[in-house]
C-alpha cells in the first residue's frame, strides 16, 4: 500500500530523538506512521532565553530567528520523499502505526490541562512514551487530522 499524508501539524513542540530540549517540529500523520520532522530550536525556549538575555527585544529577536530557519527547511522539504525528509533532518524521528498503543495514546486539549497554551498529544508505543506540545490556537485542526488518522485515540 502506498503512504500517503493526511495531514500535518505545524510549529509543534517535542523532543528529538537524540536531544534532551525540545524543538520546533512538524508532525506528519500518514496511513503507516507518525513522523516528527526536526526544523529548529524550540520558539518557546528561543523566547524565554531571548528574554533573559535582552528582555522583549530578545524574544522577539530569537523567536524570528528559529521561525525563519523552521520556514527554510519546510520549503527545502517540499515535493521530497518522506524517508528523505527524515533522513535529512538530524533528530527527526518516525512512529510505526503498528507500534502505537492507541488505547493509551491520546489528546488533551482541556483549559485544566493546557492552560491554553500547548494542546499536549501523547503517543504510547511498546517502548516508549512520544509528548508533542502543539500551539492552542491549532488544536482544532489537530483534532481534525488525529480522528482522521484514527477515530480512536482519545481526545479531550
Amino acid at each position: 500500500m502506498k503512504e500517503t499524508i493526511i495531514g500535518i501539524i505545524k510549529n509543534v513542540q517535542a523532543k528529538g530523538k537524540n536531544t534532551f530540549i525540545k524543538k520546533n517540529c512538524d508532525l506528519y500523520f500518514t496511513n503507516k506512521r507518525i513522523i516528527c520532522i526536526i526544523l529548529s530550536e524550540s520558539n518557546f525556549i528561543s523566547g524565554m532565553t531571548g528574554g533573559l538575555i535582552a528582555g522583549v527585544s530578545g524574544i522577539i529577536a530569537l523567536s524570528q530567528i528559529t521561525d525563519y530557519t523552521a520556514k527554510d527547511k519546510r520549503s527545502k522539504n517540499k515535493e521530497k520523499e518522506l524517508d528523505f525528509i527524515i533522513y535529512s533532518n538530524p533528530n527527526s524521528f518516525e512512529i510505526k502505526n503498528n507500534d502505537i498503543i492507541i488505547e493509551k495514546s491520546k489528546l488533551e486539549t482541556r483549559f485544566i490541562k493546557t492552560f491554553r497554551i500547548f494542546a499536549q498529544l501523547i503517543i504510547k508505543t511498546k517502548s516508549k512514551k512520544y509528548f508533542f506540545d502543539i500551539p492552542y490556537q491549532y488544536r482544532y485542526i489537530a483534532k481534525i487530522i488525529i480522528s482522521k488518522y484514527n477515530n480512536k485515540l482519545k481526545i479531550n
